[in-house]
C-alpha cells in the first residue's frame, strides 16, 4: 500500500497493488502512484519492504523521488527522507530487509532440498485421474 499526500490539499490517495508480487520493479499501482506525483508531496508506506524488494532498487526509487521533489517516510520504520539521517538510516534498513529476504531465500532452498533427499518434492501435489481411486474416494466422504 502506497500513499500519497499531496501538498497543496489534505487529500491523501492510496495506492494498492493486489496480487502482484513485490519482487516485480514494476507494478501497476506503483506506476499510477509515481505518474500521479508532484513537487512537494509525500509518499507514505506502512514498511520499506512494500516500496521495493531489494536494497538497489529502493534506493533507486527513492532517489527518484528526491529528484522530483517528493518526500518519503515509512511508518513501520519510523524514517523520512526530509533530512539527512533519515537517508542514513533508509539505507542502513534496507540493507538488512535485503538479508532477511536473502536468508529466508536460502533457508527455504535448504529445506526443498532436505525434503528432495527424503522422496517429497515441493509444490502441490498431484491430481489422479484414475476413476476407480476418485470413486473410492467420494465413498469415504459420502
Amino acid at each position: 500500500m502506497f500513499e500519497v499526500r499531496p501538498s497543496k490539499t489534505l487529500l491523501k490517495r492510496i495506492f494498492i497493488d493486489h496480487g502482484v508480487s513485490g519482487t516485480m520493479a514494476s507494478r501497476p499501482e506503483l506506476d499510477k502512484l509515481l505518474d500521479h506525483l508532484r513537487t512537494g508531496d509525500e509518499v507514505m508506506v506502512w514498511k520499506l519492504d512494500r516500496l521495493g524488494r531489494n536494497t538497489r532498487n529502493l534506493l533507486a526509487l527513492i532517489d527518484d523521488l528526491e529528484h522530483r521533489g517528493v518526500h518519503f517516510q515509512s511508518v513501520t520504520e519510523g524514517i523520512s527522507t526530509t533530512g539527512p539521517m533519515g537517508r542514513v538510516m533508509l539505507t542502513v534498513m534496507s540493507a538488512f530487509a535485503q538479508l532477511e529476504r536473502d536468508q529466508l531465500a536460502e533457508r527455504t532452498r535448504a529445506g526443498m532440498a532436505v525434503a528432495a533427499e527424503h522422496g517429497r518434492k515441493a509444490g502441490r501435489r498431484e491430481v489422479t485421474t484414475d476413476l476407480a481411486k476418485v470413486k473410492r474416494t467420494r465413498e469415504f466422504k459420502a
